[in-house]
């Protein structure tokens, strides 16, 4: 036992394995600051910064600091500016580990005149609420990089995963009798400028059934209207249905229109002339896009799924996959922010909610007022009754130790302000260490002059 402690002991307090972990530390610095870079902080602090091998480096970096520390004792004055050294790095690398548990981020939006009493934590959480009895199940969902597994019972739902990271697909399905196609739009005057391709579907879950650009109307009519607008009589059996509601005349005056186009599967037709639909090139131009069709499905619906995507830069949302247990065979997609109502077997209504997890304030904060003069923004914040502005220049106040700061990626908008909020209740330990090692440096330099 004394043989492996004697070998750790001079291990750790070797100079070369110092200088080894610290330019293992450095560059992991270095690749954490690339990855922020590349994909932002969400990945840059929840692998890096706040990650397990990170807390495990500093560990390392501080116990050999500790017994190089413990080494050199007893103190001597000779010896004052190394031990300083010491005290000061381990200040700072024991508070950064205790704050990588303890500190709390989050921000908040606010409304001129508006006061809120809570914030919304960088942690993402799934709420169920029943309304009669008001009671409220909560699960914490950890971020990670990669999908997670849930497989939970929560209520009258079952929360199946969550996906940190997604992408829109439009996956197609059997459905007789509806259509769906997709329509290239782009720039009437540039070709190939902000071109995009929109997803029509009559079977109406997720998509739209029509697009507008000024006068112009792009219509994705169902089969059985396609057979009805083909032939408008009363005696068409495919317009039984709408002539039960309205009659052929009515029909006419809402769909037989100058400016409105019907997509069938070879192109545009014009709804104009009394729906005579009379075929018009493959492309329609409208005031601001001109319009292509570029695949037409029959007999298929469309619905808007999220997949996970490895590719951290194309990001649409986090989102949370669930079932109801009275239906397990439709699976939901929540995105982050969104509320759903869920019907239990027994007709009771909940809420479910998949957010950012709050957290309440010890204080109160009220934007009193935007200004803004010469393209700068100032706001206005009471704050536990105390008056704060933030601006370009000024844009951090300290209450009690919670640091508020304009948030620099969020766009100017009127009336309207998003604050990063943070509390770390080791700063005052890593102010201390930094003053600490600050004056160690002074120390050994006065006492290198004088030797």
């Amino acid at each position: 036992m004394r043989q492996v402690l004697s070998k750790l002991n001079h291990s750790f307090s070797s100079v070369y394995s110092a200088i080894t972990l610290v330019i293992i530390f450095v560059l992991y610095l270095v690749i954490g600051a690339v990855v922020d870079y590349l994909y932002g902080p969400k990945i840059s602090n929840s692998l890096i910064f706040n990650g397990p091998f990170f807390i495990f480096l500093l560990s390392l970096v501080t116990l050999s600091l500790v017994v190089s520390f413990l080494k050199k004792f007893p103190i001597r004055t000779r010896l004052l500016g190394i031990h300083l050294t010491h005290i000061g790095l381990i200040t700072i690398c024991v508070s950064t580990i205790v704050s990588t548990f303890t500190s709390i981020k989050g921000h908040i939006e606010l409304l001129e005149k508006s006061e809120v009493k809570t914030a919304m934590l960088d942690q993402y959480q799934a709420q169920l609420r029943e309304r009669s009895s008001g009671k409220t199940l909560y699960i914490d969902l950890n971020f990670s990089v990669r999908p997670q597994g849930l497989n939970l019972d929560f209520g009258p739902v079952y929360l199946i995963s969550y996906l940190p990271y997604s992408e829109k697909f439009h996956a197609n399905f059997k459905s007789t009798g509806d259509n769906s196609a997709v329509v290239l739009k782009e720039s009437r005057y540039l070709s190939g400028v902000n071109s995009e391709l929109i997803y029509l579907s009559s079977s109406r879950l997720d998509h739209p059934t029509s697009i507008k650009d000024g006068n112009l109307e792009i219509v994705l009519f169902n089969q059985s209207m396609l057979n009805c607008l083909e032939n408008l009589s009363n005696v068409n059996p495919a317009c039984s249905v709408y002539t039960r509601r309205k009659s052929i005349s009515l029909l006419k005056k809402e769909y037989c229109l100058t400016n409105k186009y019907a997509l069938k599967e070879d192109g545009f037709y014009s709804l104009g002339n009394e729906c005579k639909m009379q075929k018009v090139k493959l492309e329609v131009v409208g005031d601001s896009y001109k319009y292509r069709l570029n695949n037409f499905l029959e007999d298929t619906g469309l619905k808007l799924e999220y997949r996970y995507s490895s590719n951290f830069k194309k990001h649409d949302s986090d989102i949370l996959k669930f079932y109801e247990k009275g239906n397990t065979q439709k699976i939901y997609q929540m995105k982050l922010g969104e509320t759903r109502e869920i019907i239990d077997s027994e007709g009771r209504f909940y809420d479910l909610k998949f957010h950012n997890k709050e957290f309440k304030l010890p204080f109160d904060i009220r934007l009193d007022k935007i200004s803004k003069q010469n393209n700068e923004s100032s706001y206005e914040l009471l704050i536990s009754d105390q008056k704060y502005i933030l601006n370009s220049k000024n844009s951090k106040a300290n209450i009690s130790g919670w640091l508020i700061s304009l948030d620099p990626l969020s766009p100017y908008t009127p009336k309207k302000v998003k604050l990063n909020i943070s509390f770390d209740p080791t700063r005052i330990y890593k102010v201390m260490g930094l003053v600490i090692f600050g004056f160690s440096l002074v120390v050994l330099g006065f006492q290198r002059r004088i030797s």
